[in-house]
């Protein structure tokens, strides 16, 4: 799963290189964003910019889905009509996961971003539950070779050539919706343990993705 992400490099590269309209006085450098927290987001609603939504959408019985399972998300009663009709992009620049190690009381949280250090998207999709802002949901899918020896799962980082079709409007066949849902290649990839000041959502600074030893 992906439970905590950051997004500390400002949007304006990335907004120009798609298109998008984006207002720079909004960015704030995040470095331990949470779940309930507004993200940063483009969703396929025509708008072609970047907006807010709060991480998060609430289930029927009252729970918060924070992720939902690449496999089989065609066929869950939650997420099937969001795949096909309300999909996102979550911008981050670096994601977190925890390790468990033998004799370690505290798993290890490493971090793990792109090697070009540039921002980037994962799949996301989204519900308007009528509130000031949607609510939207991160993807997973199995880890690469990178995030595998850390954690069972890691967020669908969305290659730059699916963005057109997971932002498009019209319908799209569900097979080339899964075909976008897959591990980002781990030779573009780079990580790095940090300090388990991350594990509190109190903490927010550069020290929270600063590299620690192993």
């Amino acid at each position: 799963m992906c439970g905590r992400f950051t997004l500390t490099e400002d949007l304006a590269e990335f907004a120009k290189e798609l298109g998008l309209n984006y207002d720079p006085r909004t960015h704030n450098p995040r470095y331990n964003i949470c779940p309930t927290q507004s993200v940063a987001v483009v969703l396929n609603d025509g708008s072609n910019a970047i907006t807010t939504a709060r991480w998060g959408i609430e289930s029927s019985w009252g729970g918060l889905l924070t992720n939902a399972r690449a496999e089989g998300i065609e066929t869950k009663k939650s997420f099937r009509n969001l795949l096909t009709k309300q999909r996102a992009l979550i911008l981050t620049d670096g994601f977190f996961e925890w390790q468990n190690r033998p004799g370690n009381k505290l798993k290890v949280p490493w971090y793990f971003r792109l090697k070009t250090r540039k921002v980037f998207a994962f799949a996301g999709i989204w519900e308007n539950e009528g509130k000031a802002e949607p609510t939207v949901c991160i993807i997973t899918t199995s880890p690469n070779e990178i995030v595998a020896p850390v954690h069972t799962r890691m967020p669908v980082v969305l290659a730059r050539k699916f963005y057109e079709t997971w932002l498009s409007m019209d319908g799209q066949p569900v097979e080339k919706l899964l075909a976008c849902l897959v591990a980002y290649p781990a030779e573009e990839m780079e990580s790095h343990v940090v300090s388990t000041i991350v594990n509190s959502a109190k903490n927010e600074g550069p020290e929270c993705i600063k590299e620690v030893a192993a």
